[in-house]
């Protein structure tokens, strides 16, 4: 089953731990079930210019993948770039899955948890992997 945007229920936010999300419930997702991999997004708006806080956050089989992407104010509309990406060592080994999955996430996303308005995800040539 592919990604797909939808409000997240009542049972699927108290069964999470939304603490290591720094946000508290948000109120959509985008998730791939069989995968068992959920995206949400944790920043809203446009970022300060010097903020680098992650904006994305990747749940895959219940490790975090934080990922700052950058966007629509900084790129053409529909054309996003991953900057920097922490994965968490126990998955290091799966870094290219991994990646093409945060790439899929955030493309079904789109612009607002609507699938829309996104054509691309880009993988920074200098991208900053701490």
């Amino acid at each position: 089953m592919p990604f797909v945007n939808e409000k997240i229920s009542a049972e699927d936010k108290a069964r999470i731990n939304w603490k290591p999300f720094r946000i508290v419930y948000p109120a959509f997702w985008t998730i791939d079930r069989d995968r068992d991999a959920f995206l949400v997004r944790i920043t809203l708006g446009r970022p300060a210019p010097d903020d680098q806080s992650p904006k994305y956050i990747l749940s895959w089989r219940g490790e975090i993948i934080t990922a700052h992407v950058t966007g629509f104010w900084e790129r053409r509309p529909g054309e996003y770039e991953i900057t920097s990406v922490l994965i968490p060592p126990c998955l290091e080994m799966q870094r290219a899955n991994i990646l093409d999955v945060l790439k899929e996430a955030i493309i079904a996303h789109g612009d607002n948890y609507d699938g829309a308005g996104m054509s691309a995800v880009h993988i920074s040539n200098n991208v900053h992997l701490p």
